[in-house]
């Protein structure tokens, strides 16, 4: 049997909790930089680049179901991982 995911593209797209695909991947690759690997200095990484206190795990949570459906946003999520981060 073959489940056929019918997503709207844009809402694949729209951030979450305030995070978009691009800012979700520079993250995620500046954590795998750093060695950050334990739940609570992920968390602590991620309050210290902005993110809400708590909000981390549903921010990944969202991204990684979005990125299990689309091809698409695995790409884009390839592509912005391995670019540098914006200053400031």
């Amino acid at each position: 049997m073959t489940v056929i995911l019918d997503m709207d593209p844009a809402a694949d797209s729209e951030p979450i909790r305030g995070v978009d695909l691009e800012r979700y991947a520079q993250l995620c690759a500046g954590m795998l930089r750093s060695g950050v690997t334990r739940p609570e200095a992920i968390e602590r990484f991620a309050v210290d680049h902005g993110i809400a206190p708590g909000d981390w795990q549903m921010i990944q949570d969202g991204w990684i179901e979005r990125l299990n459906a689309s091809e698409d946003l695995r790409v884009r999520y390839r592509d912005a991982s391995a670019q540098e981060p914006p200053a400031g």
